[in-house]
């Protein structure tokens, strides 16, 4: 009995120390893009609210983005490309967004790589932004809690159902 507890604990101890030694470890997990924007940044940002101040700033990140893939940066690159889908869509489809929306986007940059990597060529963005739009207005208390989840709502009913 001592001999097969002796014989399982050194199979269990060999078993453990292999897996320490990283020969069996799962491969690592690619990281989200991180907010390069601190709550400042965008505070400044919601300031000048127009189409025109997004479209500008739009290409502000693109320009970032391309400089940072041109280095190989490509973490900080890929926030900036998110940023600046965000931004393209505030100047666009999204202007009458809510500025706490706005804001709540901007700040959740994981959040914004699920939505525009969901986003097909089908899907109605001003569709989109109407609905998300009545999504804060009936649960604005929750809205950023359950961000991805009324991005995915607001992605299917961008365009109403058809009746009958």
């Amino acid at each position: 009995m001592f001999k097969t507890l002796l014989t399982v604990f050194v199979g269990l101890t060999l078993s453990v120390s292999t897996f320490a030694n990283n020969e069996n470890t799962a491969p690592e997990m690619p990281k989200f893009p991180v907010s390069v924007l601190k709550k400042a940044d965008v505070d400044k940002l919601l300031a000048d609210d127009t189409p025109e101040a997004w479209g500008k700033y739009a290409q502000e990140c693109k320009a970032k983005a391309l400089d940072l893939a041109s280095k190989q940066f490509y973490k900080e690159c890929s926030s900036w490309l998110y940023i600046y889908c965000a931004s393209d869509l505030f100047s666009k489809e999204g202007k009458d967004l809510n500025l706490d929306i706005k804001r709540t986007m901007l700040l959740d940059v994981p959040a914004l790589c699920d939505l525009f990597e969901q986003i097909k060529p089908e899907d109605n963005m001003a569709g989109f932004c109407n609905v998300l739009s009545q999504i804060y207005k009936v649960y604005p208390d929750n809205f950023k809690k359950y961000l991805r989840s009324a991005y995915a709502v607001a992605l299917i009913y961008d365009v109403p159902p058809q009746v009958g």
